[in-house]
């Protein structure tokens, strides 16, 4: 599976929305870590995050059940298969 502004809205409706906060700005991660949408693959950001295929080779993105979402400064994982910068994934109509 590509991964695209599809992908990217399901996995993130996998984080778990955060008490008196726009769930469509911010989540928690798995680990209770931050994360903003608009900083999927940044890892410049304080909230940024990423796509992480749990028990998968780190680009197969196949199995929408293994997919979560991860914060890229808690974890030292590569980014998900994307060469796109941020903004035009967000251009798409999904997210």
């Amino acid at each position: 599976m590509e991964v695209n502004g599809q992908l990217i809205r399901r996995v993130w409706e996998k984080a778990s929305p955060i008490h008196g906060q726009d769930a469509e700005l911010f989540r928690l991660d798995m680990q209770g870590c931050w994360i903003r949408k608009k900083d999927f693959n940044n890892v410049d950001s304080i909230y940024g995050w990423t796509i992480y295929p749990v028990n998968s080779p780190a680009n197969d993105f196949s199995d929408l059940g293994k997919l979560i979402p991860v914060h890229t400064h808690e974890n030292q994982i590569p980014l998900a298969g994307i060469q796109s910068p941020t903004e035009m994934v967000f251009r798409e109509n999904y997210i």
